[in-house]
């Protein structure tokens, strides 16, 4: 599903994000990619959206080779990855709906479609009764519900979610992962970054932690913190080595604290082919 091949990105400033990283995702599966602020996440989100093109190595999301496409192609992949944003990133000026139904506009769904499919959304994150409401109205909690709606409208076939809790308090975040997790049995792919170390290890799903760019740690069922980050390792394993022994790490040195029967319709084809006609991005719905 998601295949990246010895990928680095080093931005114009030349901070290095990413170093040679090389990870397969498959179809089904549900992801939390964990690490210190600054250790590549949003890197690898942006990666696989394609909103960035890696300075060296492949990244292939369904067959596809990310970095090589045409701009004109991206809004075909859009429809089959989906982002939820930790900051929200809503339209201030639309309503929840308008919101919602922007992105399936901009990939230029029908209006037919649209009608049918947004006020479904909306029922499943729980916020029909807030149709109308603009972003401004809307609890932290809601405007991520949004933020989610959004990003499943165009019947994605993997959702990224970048820190989704990150400014949300505890029972919320969970109402949010909840989500996710229903979202992820009905077989779309979820990758979720997060600092949310409570979160992490009750579910004890695929866990890839990254640091300083690198991948550190790639455990079935893992836990939030059961690594040292890497420059710690490796220093370890330089003490160890000297000794000619086992080393102990201090403690202190740990991380803080599609089966498709949903009604997708004709979304499910083959995305790479690309798809007919619709709304333009610069028309109403209704």
């Amino acid at each position: 599903m998601i295949q990246l091949y010895h990928v680095s990105m080093v931005y114009p400033n030349q901070v290095q994000a990413l170093s040679d990283v090389t990870l397969k995702v498959g179809r089904g599966e549900f992801v939390f990619l964990v690490g210190p602020s600054g250790a590549g996440k949003s890197t690898f989100v942006r990666l696989v959206h394609g909103e960035e093109r890696p300075t060296r190595g492949h990244v292939i999301v369904d067959g596809r080779n990310v970095g090589r496409m045409r701009r004109s192609e991206l809004p075909l992949l859009r429809r089959h990855v989906g982002v939820v944003f930790q900051d929200f990133k809503l339209l201030p000026d639309r309503s929840v709906l308008d919101n919602v139904a922007f992105a399936m506009l901009v990939t230029g769904s029908s209006r037919r479609d649209i009608r049918r499919r947004v006020p479904a959304l909306l029922e499943l994150v729980g916020l029909r009764d807030k149709a109308a409401a603009r972003p401004n109205e809307l609890s932290g909690g809601e405007a991520q519900r949004v933020s989610l709606a959004r990003a499943l409208v165009n019947s994605p076939a993997v959702v990224l979610a970048d820190e989704p809790t990150g400014n949300l308090d505890p029972d919320t975040s969970w109402d949010i992962v909840q989500l996710l997790l229903r979202v992820n049995q009905a077989g779309t792919t979820v990758i979720m970054a997060t600092h949310a170390k409570n979160i992490v290890d009750k579910l004890h799903r695929r866990v890839i932690a990254i640091d300083c760019g690198r991948i550190v740690r790639d455990e079935a069922q893992g836990m939030y913190g059961d690594t040292l980050d890497s420059a710690a390792a490796e220093a370890a394993a330089a003490l160890e080595e000297q000794a000619g022994g086992s080393v102990r790490p201090f403690s202190g040195l740990a991380w803080p604290g599609r089966g498709r029967g949903d009604g997708r319709g004709g979304s499910s084809g083959d995305w790479r082919r690309g798809s007919g006609g619709g709304a333009g991005a610069g028309g109403g719905w209704r």
